[in-house]
């Protein structure tokens, strides 16, 4: 659990500095669906 916590501490920071929404969706699309992967296995 503190390793998603800190997972997305760090999204919001990349989008702070980035500001790159389609770069954004795509992490956070990757973050969710290696967490139902982790989820699940």
């Amino acid at each position: 659990m503190q390793l998603i916590s800190q997972g997305y501490r760090g999204l919001r920071l990349v989008f702070k500095l980035n500001g790159d929404w389609m770069l954004t969706v795509s992490v956070v699309a990757g973050a969710l669906a290696l967490g139902a992967w982790i989820a699940g296995s």
